[in-house]
C-alpha cells in the first residue's frame, strides 16, 4: 500500500517507531515525514532511510533534501540520535 493510503487509515494509532524506507521522491521523503511525526508518540524514535541515497540527477530530488527541510522546520522537536546513511531521531516536543 502507499504511505498514504497508509498514514489515512492509521492515523488515529500512535508509534513508538518509525521506520522510514518507502519512496525516495523528494515529495513523498517530506510527507512520509511530517505524517510519521503527527503519529510518533513522545520520546518515540523515527529513523530515515537512505539519507545519502543520490541516484537522481537533481539533487534536490533526493532524499537528503526532504529530510533536511523536515530537520529544519521541525528541529526544536527532535533530538538527532544518529546521522549517517540513516537518521535516527527522537521526538522531544508536539
Amino acid at each position: 500500500m502507499k504511505s498514504s493510503d497508509f498514514f489515512k487509515r492509521r492515523m488515529h494509532i500512535l508509534y513508538d517507531l518509525i521506520y522510514i524506507d518507502g519512496s525516495h521522491f523528494y515529495k513523498d521523503v517530506l510527507n512520509d515525514c511530517i505524517n510519521s511525526f503527527k503519529i510518533l508518540k513522545l520520546n518515540g524514535y523515527l529513523i530515515l532511510d537512505d539519507y545519502f541515497w543520490v541516484f537522481y540527477k537533481n539533487i534536490n530530488d533526493n532524499p537528503a533534501s526532504a529530510i533536511n527541510f523536515f530537520l529544519k522546520n521541525y528541529k526544536s522537536k527532535f533530538k538527532i540520535i544518529h546521522l549517517s546513511d540513516q537518521v535516527i531521531l527522537k521526538k522531544i516536543s508536539h
